[in-house]
């Protein structure tokens, strides 16, 4: 099972951090409809969204006017230009318009080997 947390470090933003377990789809724009809703005026309405299963994590720019950038590169750069996917990693950084995302991404087998006690303080 993957765990993924998007903590916000700069920007405007209505919370600080979002969890999906397991397979899930993150929606993130200024949009109330939005999964993850920044109040910033250079994101679009609809901006991102990243998709969470057992093989991992994607981000997709959702055709935003500013871009999404991923560790300080446009997402869908030259290797993902055909699908316009980008892979997510642990400590990845997004930036969308003046916000700055951080991915935690780990998986159970990320955990095996950490004593018991610790898994719980992760």
């Amino acid at each position: 099972m993957r765990h993924l947390c998007l903590t916000i470090a700069g920007g405007a933003v209505q919370c600080e951090a979002l969890d999906i377990m397991g397979r899930g789809r993150v929606l993130i724009g200024r949009s109330e409809g939005c999964s993850l809703r920044l109040t910033d005026p250079l994101v679009s309405r609809r901006h991102c969204l990243i998709e969470v299963d057992e093989d991992g994590a994607r981000l997709r720019d959702l055709g935003s006017l500013n871009g999404t950038f991923l560790n300080g590169r446009p997402a869908g750069g030259k290797r993902e230009k055909e699908t316009g996917i980008s892979p997510l990693h642990d400590g990845d950084e997004l930036r969308l318009g003046g916000s700055v995302l951080h991915v935690e991404l780990e998986t159970d087998e990320s955990k095996e080997g950490e004593p018991e006690w610790y898994q719980g303080l992760a």
